[in-house]
């Protein structure tokens, strides 16, 4: 009798089990939207969840099993999400119908996990009032008040790339040379205080933003989870920051806080910024505005900021970088493009004159290489939204209703051949005049689209452009042996990482002309 009840429980709980795994699979089928059959508890995205897909390519693959759609539906592990896949559609969701699909429904605690409420992860009034407190701290004024730091951080780059080479030949490893520059970047313009990553191996700061991204099996559980199954992270009271990382930030914004206001120091930089809105806000205590709009820039609120300019710079702009300094090294003619542009824009200035941010705006085949860097290696390979009111999509019956999910397969649409023709091909000309009316706007979403676009968009081209542009007039760049064609990616990263580095040949100009005579 004992061994039946055992056997019976176990049947129900097994049942249980299948019913949780599965109890979500009717949703497309019940709203007439074209989708594959999933698999229990993981859905349609069984391979990427064991690894055994790289991310981006497996949802390419799902991608292109809806060839000729506009969108299809998926089953991210038991979570509904509707695939776009028409840029026209894209553009509704994104900007026409934003009022429906403002929010991304990712985990934020700002009590256990104080590092997830940053402006990336905020939702509704909190997400639009913070980013309209932030946006004038991106503006032209701003950006063009920031170039002599950026000229600072751009000649200790130049210096790493050649330190102890004396003008000869080298092979240099540049995804961490270029971690390294967006550090000191991060840390000159957003704390305005200069950590030297560029010179000093044990750099902590370096170190900190090391481990942010360290790409580890766990560390895309996790994400997984924050994205697909975010109230789980509060029931297991996992963190997406670990305590050691969110302390380091905390006690790094008090101590610089700490030293301005006991100084009387103002700097020109986003720390000052934050601190600005955090007085004006002391002094509009009795602002009619509703507790529910209000964001409160506390400690913890204030460093989550500093840290997401930290973490998007960072990660965005290095790999961007890196992977175009990749791309240069392998397509040698349009390496030597982008340096002939860089040598007659910096022909303009005189011996020892910074670069200025009027120069760095005339570089636009530069910006050309980066946009079409970013459209084979989008730093977010996938965007996704939450419906926040009850939507039907015009002109079909496609019914969503409070928190139901939208994706956007960023990697897959810009590298879909029917929209980019030979999309593996490196053709900074798609981004001409005439290469651009050849297809739509919202096919090409590295930095997003619509209101919750990239609030950093513009800082961050600046910066890659100053690097580059310094990197290109000193240094020719060639592939060292072994550069994998076409480049692999790791696989524990959920961000595009390269396996392995990028590791390319450096030759001095001066050597270069000299071997050449």
């Amino acid at each position: 009798m004992a061994v039946l009840e055992v056997l019976a429980g176990l049947v129900l709980l097994a049942a249980l089990l299948y019913y949780y795994a599965t109890a979500t699979f009717s949703h497309w089928s019940s709203r007439g939207v074209p989708h594959l059959p999933p698999d229990p508890l993981f859905g349609n995205i069984k391979d990427i969840v064991l690894f055994r897909d790289l991310h981006v390519y497996g949802y390419q693959k799902l991608y292109h099993r809806f060839d000729g759609l506009p969108y299809a539906g998926l089953y991210q592990m038991r979570t509904p999400s509707l695939m776009l896949r028409d840029p026209e559609t894209i553009k509704q969701f994104l900007v026409k119908d934003f009022g429906h699909f403002h929010d991304r429904g990712i985990f934020c605690d700002v009590e256990r996990d104080p590092m997830s409420a940053t402006l990336v992860n905020l939702s509704g009034r909190h997400w639009r009032n913070l980013r309209n407190k932030l946006t004038p701290s991106f503006s032209a004024v701003k950006l063009k008040s920031m170039t002599p730091l950026l000229n600072e951080c751009a000649d200790a780059l130049v210096a790493l790339v050649g330190a102890g080479q004396e003008g000869r030949e080298h092979q240099v490893e540049m995804r961490e040379v270029m971690a390294k520059f967006t550090t000191d970047v991060i840390g000159t313009c957003a704390f305005g205080l200069h950590f030297n990553t560029l010179k000093d191996p044990d750099s902590q700061f370096r170190e900190m933003g090391r481990r942010v991204f360290l790409p580890t099996y766990s560390r895309t559980a996790i994400h997984l989870l924050r994205v697909f199954f975010p109230g789980l992270l509060g029931v297991l009271r996992l963190r997406t920051v670990s305590r050691e990382i969110t302390d380091f930030f905390i006690s790094l914004v008090r101590d610089v806080i700490g030293f301005r206001e006991r100084n009387g120091e103002v700097r020109n930089d986003f720390m000052q910024l934050l601190m600005q809105l955090r007085q004006q806000e002391q002094l509009d205590k009795s602002d009619k505005d509703s507790k529910e709009d209000a964001v409160v820039l506390d400690d913890r609120l204030l460093t989550a900021q500093v840290f997401i300019f930290f973490v998007a710079g960072f990660e965005t702009s290095s790999s961007t970088m890196s992977f175009c300094v990749y791309e240069l090294a392998i397509n040698e003619e349009v390496q030597e493009l982008a340096r002939q542009e860089v040598d007659a824009i910096l022909s303009e200035l005189d011996d020892g004159q910074p670069i200025t941010y009027e120069h760095v705006a005339k570089m636009t085949y530069i910006e050309k290489v980066l946009l079409e860097t970013m459209r084979k290696y989008p730093p977010v390979p996938g965007l996704v939204r939450v419906c926040t009111k009850p939507y039907t999509l015009p002109g079909t019956k496609v019914h969503m209703k409070v928190g139901d999910q939208v994706f956007i397969p960023t990697f897959a649409i810009q590298r879909d051949p029917n929209i980019f023709p030979e999309p593996d091909r490196f053709d900074p000309e798609r981004f001409s005049e005439d290469g651009r009316k050849s297809w739509h706007p919202f096919a090409y979403l590295p930095f997003g689209e619509g209101p919750r676009i990239c609030i950093g968009l513009r800082f961050a081209m600046v910066e890659m452009k100053m690097g580059l542009a310094r990197l290109l007039q000193h240094y020719k760049l060639l592939p060292a042996p072994g550069l994998p064609v076409p480049m692999r990616f790791d696989p524990k990263a959920f961000v595009l990482t390269a396996e392995g580095g990028i590791n390319v040949r450096v030759v001095p100009r001066s050597a270069a002309a000299g071997s050449a005579s």
